[in-house]
């Protein structure tokens, strides 16, 4: 759905009363299946969500620098360097 397309679905729900669709930032940049789609789960997850705000600082700290190096990486089929075959 294009940023035209949605931008007229939400006009059309508010004038309806309708629900209007949720936005999600920068979802057409992440590839499904991959452990940047992963990560963004679970930083809208109320696992990640719970803890104090500096706990989650923290995580988000050590999941970006890992994110960084693997995000791009599949997750069904990624091994790591130390697992057995």
């Amino acid at each position: 759905m294009g940023q035209g397309e949605l931008g007229r679905t939400r006009y059309q729900a508010c004038l309806t009363g309708a629900e209007a669709p949720k936005i999600q930032p920068g979802a057409d940049r992440v590839k499904p299946g991959t452990f940047d789609e992963l990560i963004i789960c679970y930083y809208r997850s109320p696992e990640f969500l719970d803890p104090c705000p500096r706990t989650q600082e923290v995580y988000r700290g050590v999941i970006e620098r890992w994110r960084a190096k693997y995000g791009a990486d599949a997750w069904p089929t990624w091994k790591h360097a130390t697992s057995r075959p």
